[in-house]
C-alpha cells in the first residue's frame, strides 16, 4: 500500500467520525436553544473574548477556598470557542457549533497520531475505540459547550500524544502541551492525570536528550531539535497558562489558591478507596462502551468482575508482547521490524498503565456526590486500553496468517460504518438538553425582550437581573441574563452572583433604574401584585393532570427528604440542591427528577427602581 492510499484510508476514518459530529451540529439548529446555568455563564464569558474584559479562568464549580467559590483553573475553552462563535453569527448555536469544530480537530489529531505510531490498522483500530465511546456517551457530552464535556475527546488525544512522545515523536510534545492544557483548565478533574502524564512526556524528552548528548554518538542537530521541541511547547504552556496565572498575581486571593485549599480542605469527606474503586471498575467495564449507556455509571459486581476480565487480558497482553520483544532482542532477530513495533505498543502500555493509576487515586480524591461528570475521562482510557489488548491480540498471530489481517482489516472498517452510522441517527434525533426549561425560556423571552423593547428602545435602562427558581439553581434566570445582553441591553446582577456573571456584570441594586425578574412557580401572584410592577410574559407548560401529578410529588419528595435528615423546605427553594443531598432514596431522586421535568409556570416582570 503506497502513501497515498494509506492517506486516503486516514481521511476517510477522519469523515466517518466527523458525519455524526457535523449532524449533531445541524440538528442543534432549530429549533433556537436558550442556554441554561453553566452554559449561560459559558457564553457570557465566550462573548468576553476579545473584549474589555477578558475571562482569565474557567467556569465556577463545586470548588470552596478562603471562604470564596473557586472556579476552574482556566479560560482555554472560552478562547478557543470564540472564533466559530463570531464567525457565525455569535448565537447560542454558533457556540454549539464551535464545540464540534474542536471535536472534529480532536478526532483528526487521535487518527493521525494513531497512525503515525501503528500504521493504518492503529488508525482503524482508534477510530473505532472513538466512535464506540462517543456513542456511549451520547450526542450530548460530544457537541455540548458544557465544561465537563468539551474536554472528553480532547482526553484521548493526549494519551496519544504523550504515547506519541515516548516513542521518540518528539512534534507530538506541543499537543501533549495544548491538550493536556486544555483538558486541566477546562474541568478540574483532569488535573492530576495531566500533570502526572505532561510531567512523565517532557520528561522523556529532556532525558532522551540529555542522554544522547552524553553519549559518543550524539548527533548535535538532533539534540538541537530536541532543545527546540522542549523549549517550544514549554513556552506554549507558559503562554496557555498565562490568563490564570495573571489572574492569581492580581488584587485579592487568586483562584488558583482556592483551588489549591479546595482540595487541602474539601468541603466535603472524599469517598475513599472502596467507592473510588468500584467506580473505577464501573469506567472500565468494557460492555458500559458496548451498550451505549449515554456517559451513566452503574457500580456493581457485574462491572466490576467485567472490568477486572478486561484488565487481566491486558496485563496478559502486556506480558506476551514483553517476553516476545525481550527475546527478539536476546536472539538479535528483528525480522520485519516487528521489534519496534513491540516497543511501540509497550510504550502506549506504558502509558495506559500510569493513567489507570493515577485515574484511580483521582477517582478515591472526589469529595461528595460523585457525579458522572466527575470522571468522563475514563471513557477516553478505557477506549485505549481495547486498543492496546487488540494490537496485541493481532500482533500475537502466526506469521502464516498475516494474510487475514485484510480479512480483519475490513470488518473493522464495517464495523466503525455501523457504530458511525448509529450514532449519526442518535445526533440527528438528540434530545434537546434539559429540554422543559428550554421550552419554558423559548416561551417567555422573545415577549419579554420584545416588551422591554418598546419601554426601552434606545437601551438607557441599567437593570438588574433577579429571579425566584424553586426548580433549579437560577438555570432560566441566568438564559434570561444572557439573552438581555445579547439584544443590547445592560443587564446585571446582584453581588452574591458575581463568580457567575463576572465583576463588571455586578452592580449595587441601588444603582438599577429596573428590576427585571424572571418567576417560576407559586410566587407568580405574589410578584404581579406588587405595585408599579410591569407582566412582560407569561407562560405554564403543565396540563391539569400534570399539576395534580407535581402536587403528589412534592409530597413524596417531602417525605424522603425528611427520612433522609435533609430539610423538606430545601423543595421551595431548589429542587435540584435538594437532589443532591446525601442519604436520599432511589424513589425520592426520581421523584425529585420528575419534578423538574414536568416544571412550573415562568412568568417575567419589570419593576421600577
Amino acid at each position: 500500500m503506497n502513501r497515498g492510499h494509506r492517506n486516503a484510508i486516514v481521511v476517510a476514518l477522519f469523515a466517518a467520525l466527523a458525519v455524526p459530529l457535523v449532524t449533531a451540529a445541524v440538528a442543534a439548529a432549530s429549533p433556537r436553544w436558550y442556554p441554561l446555568y453553566d452554559l449561560a455563564m459559558t457564553e457570557l464569558r465566550v462573548r468576553d473574548v476579545g473584549l474589555a474584559h477578558p475571562p482569565l479562568v474557567g467556569l465556577p464549580g463545586r470548588l470552596e477556598g478562603h471562604g470564596l467559590q473557586g472556579s476552574h483553573p482556566g479560560p482555554l475553552s472560552f478562547y478557543l470557542l470564540a472564533p466559530t462563535y463570531r464567525l457565525l453569527g455569535s448565537t447560542a448555536w454558533a457556540m454549539e457549533a464551535g464545540v464540534v469544530v474542536l471535536n472534529l480537530v480532536a478526532v483528526g489529531l487521535a487518527v493521525v497520531a494513531a497512525r503515525r505510531r501503528g500504521g493504518v490498522a492503529a488508525a482503524l483500530g482508534v477510530a473505532l475505540a472513538l466512535a464506540v465511546a462517543m456513542r456511549a456517551l451520547g450526542p450530548e457530552v460530544v457537541s455540548h459547550a458544557w465544561n465537563p464535556f468539551l474536554p472528553v475527546l480532547w482526553w484521548p488525544v493526549f494519551l496519544l500524544a504523550v504515547w506519541s512522545v515516548l516513542d521518540g515523536d518528539r512534534a507530538f510534545l506541543p499537543a501533549v502541551a495544548f491538550a493536556g492544557s486544555f483538558c486541566a483548565q477546562t474541568h478540574v478533574s483532569y488535573g492530576l492525570l495531566v500533570a502526572v502524564l505532561g510531567a512523565l512526556a517532557f520528561g522523556w524528552t529532556a532525558w532522551s536528550a540529555w542522554a544522547a548528548w552524553r553519549s559518543s554518538e550524539g548527533a548535535g542537530g538532533r539534540d538541537r531539535a530536541a532543545a527546540w521541541w522542549l523549549l517550544g511547547s514549554l513556552g506554549l504552556v507558559a503562554v496557555l497558562w498565562a490568563p490564570p496565572v495573571v489572574e492569581q498575581l492580581g488584587d485579592g486571593t487568586g483562584n488558583l489558591s482556592i483551588l489549591v485549599e479546595s482540595f487541602r480542605h474539601p468541603a466535603s469527606p472524599a469517598i475513599g478507596l472502596r467507592e473510588g474503586f468500584e467506580l473505577w471498575c464501573a469506567r472500565l467495564d468494557p460492555w458500559g462502551l458496548l451498550a451505549g449507556r449515554e456517559g451513566d455509571v452503574t457500580t456493581g459486581t457485574g462491572p466490576t468482575v467485567r472490568a477486572l476480565a478486561l484488565l487481566a487480558a491486558w496485563a496478559g497482553s502486556v506480558v506476551v508482547v514483553g517476553r516476545r520483544y525481550r527475546r527478539d532482542r536476546e536472539d538479535h532477530d528483528d525480522r520485519d521490524d516487528r521489534g519496534g513495533r513491540d516497543l511501540t505498543l509497550l510504550r502506549l502500555d506504558l502509558v495506559l498503565a500510569v493513567a489507570l493509576v493515577v485515574g484511580l487515586v483521582s477517582l478515591t480524591r472526589i469529595s461528595g456526590v460523585p457525579w458522572f461528570y466527575l470522571h468522563l475521562w475514563s471513557w477516553g482510557t478505557t477506549a485505549l486500553v481495547l486498543v492496546a489488548t487488540g494490537w496485541a491480540l493481532a500482533t500475537a498471530a502466526p506469521t502464516h496468517l498475516a494474510a487475514r489481517a485484510s480479512v480483519a482489516g475490513l470488518a473493522g472498517a464495517a464495523a466503525l460504518v455501523v457504530v458511525a452510522g448509529a450514532f449519526t441517527w442518535d445526533t440527528a434525533h438528540r434530545e434537546e438538553p434539559l429540554a422543559n426549561l428550554t421550552r419554558g425560556v423559548r416561551a417567555v423571552a422573545p415577549d419579554a425582550l420584545a416588551a422591554l423593547d418598546e419601554v426601552d428602545p434606545d437601551r438607557e435602562g441599567v437593570y438588574l437581573v433577579e429571579w425566584i427558581d424553586p426548580v433549579g439553581i437560577g438555570d432560566q434566570g441566568w438564559s434570561l441574563l444572557s439573552e438581555l445582553e445579547r439584544e443590547g441591553f445592560d443587564a446585571n446582577v446582584a453581588p452574591p452572583f458575581a463568580a457567575g456573571a463576572r465583576d463588571h456584570r455586578v452592580i449595587d441594586p441601588a444603582e438599577a433604574t429596573a428590576v427585571v425578574m424572571l418567576v417560576a412557580g407559586p410566587r407568580i401572584d405574589d410578584v404581579r401584585d406588587r405595585p408599579g410592577v410591569v407582566e412582560l410574559a407569561h407562560h405554564d407548560p403543565r396540563t391539569p393532570a400534570e399539576r395534580a401529578r407535581f402536587a403528589d410529588l412534592q409530597e413524596q419528595a417531602a417525605a424522603g427528604l425528611e427520612a433522609a435528615g435533609a430539610d423538606p423546605g430545601l423543595l421551595g427553594y431548589s429542587l435540584l440542591v435538594a437532589g443532591q443531598q446525601p442519604g436520599l432514596s432511589a424513589p425520592t431522586r426520581a421523584a425529585l427528577v420528575e419534578l423538574q421535568e414536568l416544571g412550573l409556570p415562568l412568568a417575567v416582570f419589570l419593576e421600577p427602581r
